[in-house]
Parts: structure tokens; sequence; C-alpha cells
């Protein structure tokens, strides 16, 4: 009988659990949770930062000064025409324009110009306007129209497509290397000044793609580098870096001669808008609210070609099975170690599983997905628990709604630690420190507002209270009416407790000066705090009846702590000798004399907490 206890709760977690890891299993092949999967990418490329800055790659942008000193866009082309004679005489090894120029000008002869400049310049690839569209042909997408550069252009330079799409969020994270036109590759812009920046011809280039142009082609092989396509014939953008990474130039500054010749010798030159308000730019993995200009997008492009190579994420088959021996580990951890020791070593594991592919991404540029091992390997741990933890939360409930009424939340703790079984009347003589506060003025601000206005002002003043006094580590016993008496020490040992209760009285105080300013607007009362503190022995824990218990303190040094209290001046806090005698040096507290109090034969000395700049600092 004691055997089929044991294995019955085996066989509910078991169950659970395997029916949890069935369900993330089937969210990891449609991929439900893309968007989350998408961020966890992006996190990879913020964790591993900036890789370098591209140093073969320069950009000459179209600034927003350019625009001032130049004029409105468009310019005429002759100025385009200077830019490529300067470049080329720099040394330029190859030229990225992303600039349309699909229509001649007013004045052929500033068309002849570019022409001219662009036949004697270093290669130059001008853009095509290419925006994709779904290919009749499976596997790849096509242009849904084309946009070329003037024929005159075609006939002495170069060209590919600069379209990118950013997902669905509106992150930049894939680059289309290659789309279907007529039955025939297309090369993208990228690609094309790659080919040129190595010395390959355009020939060689599509004479290549020729060879591998295969619907559903899992890479495309260029260089060193085979690139993972996706179904539409996309490849991960291997950042270097967030915006602002590559170096830019501005181009009226270049035009002007203002760069020696050598800043462009063996360059290759991406030619850009790099203004807002030309529109052309694009949200990244890096940045979320900080735009990538469209030029900037295709240095990376071209940098992720030439020198940082792809991004190759793992298999979805692999993913799936990561998603299934997790969520078994998770199984036999929890059967193997107690719940606490199974949960950590669940972290760890997770911990350890994030820092390998982290490591895997920044060093080998392999990304392994995140949320669905991650997942599958914290949900079926969890739903495993689910048993144990449903019958310990029902017990817990159960003493939360019987003591939370009328018990300090640490006491409900300390219930639930020890157990029902260890609560009696009575209690236990300790040393403790006893804080009583009361408010100044609360007649005259009852009579100025209007019932709901005393309840926020009473609400705002049990927050400040509530507050500074879990800060600094004490126990609210209760609260009657505007004033309060809390407990340091107890339930739980405090060390050096009366410090910690006046640091609560110091903070309750500084942080009291708003909700007096406020109620000075609201009514005219000024409203301040009355506090008394005391340390000393005390009988605590639950006093009263078997069906009404109230966990308290009582004895000598809890009335002395209350008369302190009801004669505290406003804003004053009065504290015992034997709390100036704990805290002395510390804390700076003033000699007041002596007063009697009710229930004391001899006065007692008493003491101010000051209240001054150099206090306020300690």
């Amino acid at each position: 009988m004691q055997e089929k206890k044991r294995s019955f709760p085996f066989l509910i977690s078991l169950a659970m659990g395997s029916g949890l890891g069935l369900f993330i299993l089937i969210l990891s092949y449609f991929n439900i949770l893309g968007d989350l999967e998408k961020s966890a990418l992006d996190l990879h490329f913020q964790l591993r930062g900036v890789q370098d800055s591209c140093s073969d790659i320069l950009i000459v942008g179209i600034t927003e000064n350019c625009l001032e000193e130049l004029g409105r866009w468009p310019w005429e082309r002759d100025i385009h025409a200077k830019l490529l004679d300067i470049l080329t005489e720099g040394g330029a090894s190859a030229i990225g324009f992303d600039i349309i120029i699909s229509e001649p000008s007013r004045e052929s002869r500033r068309d002849e110009a570019l022409v001219e400049a662009t036949a004697r310049s270093a290669p130059v690839v001008y853009p095509i306007d290419a925006p994709p569209a779904i290919s009749e042909i499976p596997g790849f997408l096509t242009p849904a129209s084309l946009t070329l550069p003037i024929p005159e252009l075609r006939e002495v330079a170069k060209a590919g497509y600069v379209n990118v799409t950013p997902d669905q969020d509106g992150i930049m994270r894939r680059a289309i290397l290659w789309m279907e036109y007529e039955g025939w590759p297309l090369a993208s812009f990228d690609g094309v000044i790659r080919a040129l920046s190595q010395g390959i011809s355009t020939n060689e280039l599509y004479e290549h793609l020729d060879s591998v142009f295969t619907p559903k082609r899992s890479n495309l092989p260029l260089g060193q580098f085979a690139f993972p396509l996706d179904p539409g014939g996309s490849t991960l953008i291997n950042y270097s870096g967030g915006p602002g990474n590559i170096p830019v130039l501005p181009y009226h500054l270049v035009v002007e001669g203002a760069y020696p010749p050598s800043t462009f010798e063996n360059k290759i030159i991406m030619v850009g808008y790099y203004t807002s308000g030309l529109g052309d730019y694009y949200f990244t993995p890096f940045a979320r609210d900080n735009p990538m200009y469209g030029i900037e997008v295709h240095a990376n492009i071209l940098h992720t070609l030439l020198e940082a190579g792809p991004i190759y994420p793992v298999s979805l088959w692999i993913n799936l099975l990561m998603v299934f021996l997790l969520a078994l580990v998770s199984m036999f951890i929890y059967q193997t170690l107690r719940p606490v020791w199974g949960f950590v070593s669940l972290v760890l594991i997770g911990a350890v599983f994030f820092l390998v592919t982290t490591q895997l991404f920044n060093e080998r540029s392999i990304y392994v997905e995140s949320v669905y091992p991650l997942l599958s390997l914290s949900g079926s741990y969890i739903t495993a628990l689910v048993y144990n933890f449903v019958v310990e939360q029902r017990n817990r409930q159960r003493v939360t709604r019987i003591f939370g009424r009328y018990v300090a939340p640490q006491v409900v703790e300390e219930i639930l630690n020890v157990g029902e079984e260890k609560l009696k009347l009575g209690g236990t003589r300790r040393r403790i420190t006893i804080l009583f506060i009361d408010i100044r003025g609360f007649t005259p601000l009852s009579e100025k507002l209007p019932p709901e206005g005393v309840v926020a002002v009473l609400n705002e003043y049990f927050e400040i209270v509530t507050r500074c006094i879990f800060e600094n580590k004490g126990t609210i016993d209760k609260f009657i009416g505007d004033a309060a008496m809390v407990l340091f020490n107890a339930p739980l040992d405090l060390e050096d407790h009366p410090l910690w209760a006046v640091k609560a009285a110091r903070a309750i105080t500084r942080e009291g000066t708003a909700l007096q300013k406020k109620v000075m607007e609201m009514s005219g009362v000024t409203l301040h705090f009355g506090i008394g503190i005391n340390t000393g022995d005390a009988v605590v824990g639950n006093i009263g009846a078997e069906n009404r218990m109230d966990y308290t303190a009582i004895g000598d040094a809890v009335n002395l702590a209350a008369r302190l209290e009801s004669n505290a001046k406003p804003s004053q806090v009065l504290v015992s000798e034997a709390v100036y005698e704990a805290v002395a040096g510390r804390i700076p507290l003033e000699p007041m004399g002596e007063i009697s109090v009710k229930g004391k034969s001899k006065p007692v000395k008493i003491f101010q907490l000051v209240r001054d700049d150099h206090a306020a600092n300690n």
C-alpha cells in the first residue's frame, strides 16, 4: 500500500509533465512563440555587443548638414559625378551607390557627367528597386516590379536590388540574398558589391547563382561561407554593432575635399541617405527605439557576406530533440532530488544552457533557439511539482486565512515555518525595541476634509509608515486609529534593533514631509508625526483567548514607549535612555531632560532625534 502511495504522485507528475512536453513540442514545431524567440535572438546580439568597426567599409552619408550645404534633394547629378571622381582618385575598391536614378534629368549634360564619371571610376553598383512578392516557383521571392537605373548607367555600371524586408515586429533581421525573376536568379545590391570588391565579375556571380538556383535550397555558398537560407531565400544579418558603428563621412565634406585621398584607399564606399528626413531607416536587434539608416543596414549585410559570415541557426529537428530531452531531464531531477534542490538544479541547468548558447553565438555564430528549450525545462518541472504544490498551497491559504487578518506578515510566515502545532497562548520574555507613532493635527484635518479625503490621507500615511518600517526590518504589530505600534526584534531576531528603530523613525519623518505639504495645500492644516521609542524586556507572543489570539507585546517597556509618543511634540522623535545608550555616537540625539510619566514613580530621562542637515545625511 505504501508503494502505491509513493508511485501515485509520480504517475500524475509524469503524465502532466509529458503532456506539457508534448504541448511545447507542438508550440516549437509551429513556432507559435516566434516573436518571443526573435526577441531572444535580439538579446544575443545585445549581449555580444560590438564586434568590430568594419574597417574595410566606409559610409558616405547624405546627412541633414549636407542638405543644408548642398541644397534641397535631389541634387544635380554632376555633384554625384564629382563624388565618384574623388572616391576613385582615393583608391576606393568598389562603390555602392544606394540612390535610385531611374529617370533622366532635365539637363542631359548632367546625366552625361555622371555616366562618364561612372565609366572611369572604381566598380560602381547602382540600386534596383524590386519590392519582393511570392514567386510562382516554390521557395523563392520574385519582384512585384522592377525600377532600373537609366540605360546609360546600366551600360557602364552594375546593379542589384536594394530591397530589404523587416520582420512582422518591425525589426530588420534578415537579408534577401537572391530572388527569382522570369525564371532566373536576381542578385542583391550587396551581393554584387561583394563580387566586384573581390574581383569577381557579375557574369561569374550569376553563373554561380544559376548553378545553385534550386527551389527550397537550404544554403547559398558564397566564397568561404555557405549562407543558410529560409524558405524565402533570406539569411540572418550578422550585425557588427548598432547604429553608428560603421564610420560615416558627410557627403558634402567629401565633395569639398575635406578628407585626404588616403581616407578611401582600398575601401568599399557605401553612399546613401543618413537622415531620417529622407525616410530610409529601420530598427535592428540592437535598438528598437534608435533607427539604423538603410545604408548602414546594407553595410552590415556586406560585412556579413565578406568578413563576419552567416549566423547558423540550429535545425528545427535538433531544437525539437532538445525540447524533449530537457523535459525528461527535468522529470528525472524531480524524482531524484527534493523539490527545493531540484529547483536549484533546474536554475543551474538553465543558466548553463544560456551560457553555452550565448558562447556558441558569440564565438561561432551558431544560434540555438532558447525560448522553447527553457520553456520545456521549466514548464515540465513545474508541472511535475503541481501535485505537491497544490497540497502545500492549500495549507498555506488556510493558515493565512485564519491568522493573516490580525498578525503581521512576518508572523504569518513564522507560523507557516514552525507549524500550527507550536502555536499556543502565552509568550516568551525577550528584549525588544518598541516604537509608537501618532498623527498630530488629525482632528482639525477631519473637520476640514470630507471623509473620502481623510481616508486618502490616512492611506498615504499608513503607506509611508509601512514602507519605512519594513525597510528597517520592523514588525507592525497593529494600527490603532491614526496610531501604530511597531516591534523590533520580534518575532524574528534582529541584531542592533534599537538602531533600526531610530532609523525607521528618521525615515518616517523625512518621507512625511511631502505628505505634510500636500495636506497643507488641501486643507490648510499642519500635519505632523509624534514618535516614541523605548528598548526593554517585554512578554511577546500570542495573547488572548483560544478563539481570538493577538500577537503583541506587553510590559512596562511597551508602556514607556507609548508614554514617550504621547509626550512627543509635532515632528518630534523621543527616545528613552536605554535607546540612547544603544545608538549613541551613530545617530545624533540630544538630551531633553527628565519628564514624569504615568506608571513611573521617578522621572525618566528622554532624548530627542536631532533633525538637521547633518543628521539627515547620516
